[in-house]
């Protein structure tokens, strides 16, 4: 998204994400840390499939997965499980809307 740049849009805060605000707070002390990338990725399971299938594939070749269309996404933080999403749009690109923290 944008060469590499996020643009964030946020609602409001639930109490349930206190905690998490409060670790990023005490973060805040150490402004550099604050500036540290981290990479987030959303995983959609896939089913296996065979080399032959593997080798097979083309441009414009459907790998369909198992997960419903109704299911909520796992995200992760550097590895690490952050989050629960869906996928959205935002001026044009493809987004993850946070559902809920994990």
């Amino acid at each position: 998204m944008n060469g590499g740049a996020s643009r964030m849009v946020s609602p409001e805060k639930t109490d349930g994400e206190s905690a998490v605000a409060a670790e990023l707070e005490a973060l805040a002390k150490w402004p550099v840390m604050m500036q540290v990338a981290v990479p987030m990725t959303v995983r959609i399971p896939l089913p296996g499939v065979s080399l032959r299938g593997l080798a097979a594939l083309r441009v414009g070749s459907v790998i369909a997965s198992a997960w419903p269309v109704s299911e909520e996404l796992p995200l992760f933080a550097a590895g690490a499980a952050l989050s629960w999403c869906e996928f959205d749009v935002v001026d044009g690109a493809i987004a993850v809307r946070l559902t809920r923290l994990r």
